[in-house]
């Protein structure tokens, strides 16, 4: 069997061409079958192999979480699809449509303002005088509070 009668046959109608393109998996069945594709006899796939299995319940977790997530939106184009009957106007008022929220925009790298006390974005701040600071902690000694645990979750 040649090379490509083999991708042919493994890879189906969804194939890559050359390495810009990319695809990816979308359900945690496609992630078994990569497992059980692997061969554990060769270095790279035997370490691919490795933390694929050491991750796949995340994986799993999170694609049925996207699932769930892109549900709503495809109901709606299903029903956008269907013809709507009513009453015609003789004008017909445009609808604004309203900016999607995506969930994306939301988070924030909590754990860069911790370390770095600024975003990596953002030029640092200028370095303080450390002789204000020197006299700061001997007139006011506040005890520190225990840091919250570092996430990458949204506030």
């Amino acid at each position: 069997m040649t090379v490509p009668e083999r991708k042919k046959m493994e890879e189906g109608a969804t194939s890559v061409f050359n390495a810009g393109q990319w695809g990816y998996y979308d359900d945690p069945e496609s992630v078994d079958n990569l497992i059980r594709w692997l061969d554990p006899r060769g270095y790279n796939e035997l370490k691919l192999r490795k933390e694929i299995l050491s991750f796949k319940d995340k994986i799993a977790k999170h694609m049925e979480n996207r699932k769930e997530y892109l549900a709503p939106a495809e109901k709606e184009e299903e029903e956008s699809k269907e013809p709507k009957r009513g009453v015609a106007t003789r004008t017909r008022q445009q609808q604004t449509a309203e900016p999607t929220n995506y969930r994306c925009l939301a988070w924030e790298n909590t754990v860069a303002m911790e370390e770095l006390g600024h975003l990596h974005s953002e030029p640092p701040p200028p370095p303080r005088n450390k002789k204000q600071a020197k006299k700061r902690q001997a007139v006011d000694p506040t005890p520190e509070l225990p840091s919250a645990p570092k996430t990458r979750r949204k506030k």
